[in-house]
């Protein structure tokens, strides 16, 4: 599943996608709701609770993008590899295989809990 899913090339692509508009929607909501980076706002315990929040969640994108992203990429040249081939895959090459995906769970461990941590941090700065 995860060989089809990576030979696409949309798998990252769309991830990405996704990341950088729901940090650019961040960004138009923090705006207004900071009064427009009012110093005096982001001082108080709401301010830097959300600003905190926002820092993880683009820390989060960033570490999609260039850490996990380059795994993907990896990993669907290597799933065009063994799947364009006839018969049993070498082992050489779904030692990589699984080498590349224990990368990407790690990487992708790490990547939701920085997402946890901002959603974590924003919805705390809802309820001060």
């Amino acid at each position: 599943f995860m060989l089809q899913l990576a030979k696409s090339g949309r798998f990252g692509r769309v991830l990405t996608a996704s990341a950088i508009i729901t940090v650019l929607a961040g960004a138009l909501l923090f705006w207004p709701t900071s009064g427009g980076l009012n110093g005096d706002w982001l001082k108080t315990p709401q301010g830097i609770t959300l600003t905190i929040g926002a820092i993880f969640g683009i820390v989060a994108m960033l570490h999609g993008i260039f850490a996990t992203g380059p795994i993907t990429v990896k990993m669907g040249a290597l799933a065009k590899e063994l799947l364009g081939r006839q018969g049993p895959p070498p082992p050489e090459l779904m030692k990589e295989a699984q080498a590349l995906g224990a990368r990407l769970g790690t990487n992708s461990i790490i990547s939701l809990a920085l997402g946890g941590l901002a959603l974590l941090f924003m919805a705390a700065a809802q309820t001060i």
